[in-house]
């Protein structure tokens, strides 16, 4: 993980409207679930943070937890 990708997921963080920091740069698990689920695709990795981010609103998490990209990324692989 390099400080490009730190900084892409700092800015889409900054851009998505949870309450709670998910802090996605400074999660291995998190960046490494990210990376394996979308081979460091750009639009790939937009689409899931994406989609986890809606379901930390409806879940009321408001913020992106390993589990719960997990979660997200096993219903992208099951659709």
């Amino acid at each position: 993980m390099n400080e490009d990708f730190r900084s892409f997921f700092a800015g889409f963080e900054r851009q998505m409207p949870l309450k709670k920091a998910s802090r996605l740069s400074g999660s291995r698990a998190i960046v490494s679930a990210i990376m394996s689920a979308t081979s460091g695709l750009t639009g790939h990795i937009s689409d899931l943070l994406s989609r986890a981010g809606e379901a930390a609103i409806r879940t009321k998490k408001e913020c992106i937890t390993p589990e719960l990209l997990q979660s997200v990324i096993g219903a992208r692989t099951a659709s």
